[in-house]
C-alpha cells in the first residue's frame, strides 16, 4: 500500500513464491497476510521506498513464521 496515496495492490504468489506488480516511485508499506479460517495473520511487514526510474526486489523468508493473528470481527 502506498503511504502517501490511495494505491493498494493485492498479489497472489506464483508456484515458486514470487510475485510482481507495477508501482510508481514513492514510499510504500509491504504487508504479507495469510487469510486463515480463524482470521487474518500478518506474516511480514516492511517499509519500502522505490526510487524514480528504478526497480526494486524484496526477499521475504516466511519459513517458520507463524505471524501475528488478527481475529475476525464478530458478526
Amino acid at each position: 500500500m502506498s503511504l502517501y496515496g490511495d494505491e493498494v495492490w493485492e498479489c497472489v504468489p506464483d508456484a515458486d513464491g514470487s510475485f510482481r506488480f507495477p508501482a510508481n516511485a514513492g514510499a510504500y508499506f509491504l504487508v504479507v497476510v495469510a487469510d486463515l479460517p480463524e482470521g487474518l495473520s500478518v506474516l511480514y511487514s516492511e517499509p519500502v521506498r522505490i526510487a524514480h526510474g528504478k526497480r526494486l526486489s524484496v526477499s521475504v523468508d516466511l519459513n517458520r513464521n507463524r505471524g501475528t493473528p488478527v481475529p475476525r470481527a464478530p458478526r
